[in-house]
């Protein structure tokens, strides 16, 4: 529920609906945010967007209360950045995603591609 307060706001955002909007969608007008925690695992993030959306944002809140919007996309697309490339593997986890973003490794904006190789 705290996640649904702030996304409002969140969503407002200038740069981060401009990473959005990039990434094709099937309905353009929809957006599927999925809400994770910092221990769930990227693949499982994965899973929770769905077979039908290619891609949509990834809503976490930090331990610090700070909102955590990211554009991702289930599989590589143009213009998203590959977890791999950033450090993360397939073990990482949200909150792994979260230390990189907060130390300025990658941007939170940065359209990220969530797939994994095995």
């Amino acid at each position: 529920m705290r996640v649904m307060n702030l996304l409002g706001e969140a969503i407002q955002d200038q740069t981060f609906s401009d990473e959005l909007i990039k990434l094709p969608r099937k309905d353009m007008h929809r957006l599927k945010i999925v809400c994770a925690v910092l221990l769930d695992p990227l693949s499982k993030v994965i899973g929770k967007l769905g077979p039908n959306e290619v891609s949509g944002a990834l809503a976490v809140i930090s331990d610090e209360g700070e909102l955590h919007l990211t554009p991702i996309a289930a599989t590589p697309l143009p213009g998203t950045v590959p977890v791999a490339s950033i450090g993360l593997g397939a073990n990482a986890t949200v909150g792994d995603l979260v230390l990189l973003q907060r130390n300025g490794t990658v941007k939170r904006e940065t359209p990220l591609s969530l797939g994994f190789t095995s």
